[in-house]
């Protein structure tokens, strides 16, 4: 009996058992099928600043002007793949669902705030101007990313893409920044320690 079932597990289903395709499939466009036209330049060059961030707009770059990201640290340290690895934190997709809440400002953002929000927190630099070279390439590789995906359509492996459905009820100003006051370490230390004492 056990080898009976030993072989349902193994054995590979018949032809006509066989299920279908999953119909949500990650397909991220391929840059180099673009041309080498102007829009596929700028494509090209916000995909560099994407993997090469700090050779191109990091703080040793030549131009001080230049400079818009506060460390050597590449977007792909958290966008895997050049932004497109499903669950690598993926911008696969994204450029569609701007504007869209942000709950840190408690305001509905753009995707240029967005991308000035990693770029002054996450990259510990200052925002680049909206109309700047770097912002229109970059951009300009998001909506790439986005132009195989259907309009209002999750994208799987996405994060914000779980979140896409999602009722924010509305609240009144930002989220605060305070903190409760914390209990001195000595005296938390003293509690655990020696209960009774502290």
């Amino acid at each position: 009996m056990l080898a009976g079932l030993a072989l349902a597990v193994v054995a590979k289903p018949s032809v006509g058992q066989q299920t279908a395709p999953d119909p949500a499939v990650w397909t991220v466009p391929e840059i180099g099928a673009l041309p080498n036209d102007a829009h596929g330049r700028l494509v090209r060059r916000g995909r560099d600043l994407i993997t090469a961030t700090y050779a191109l707009i990091g703080p040793l770059v030549a131009n001080p002007a230049k400079r818009y990201a506060g460390n050597n640290l590449p977007c792909v340290s958290c966008h895997l793949q050049a932004a497109t690895k499903m669950f690598g934190l993926p911008l696969f997709g994204l450029a569609g669902d701007y504007p869209r809440y942000n709950a840190r400002s408690g305001t509905e953002i753009t995707l240029v705030e967005r991308l000035n929000a990693c770029m002054t927190r996450s990259m510990n630099g200052r925002p680049l101007p909206a109309n700047s070279p770097e912002m229109t390439a970059i951009v300009a590789y998001l909506q790439f990313l986005w132009s195989g995906v259907p309009p209002g359509r999750a994208c799987p492996g996405s994060a914000p893409a779980t979140r896409r459905n999602w009722t924010v009820p509305p609240i009144q100003g930002a989220a605060s920044t305070s903190m409760p006051r914390a209990a001195p370490l000595t005296t938390t230390l003293t509690a655990r320690a020696f209960p009774g004492s502290g």
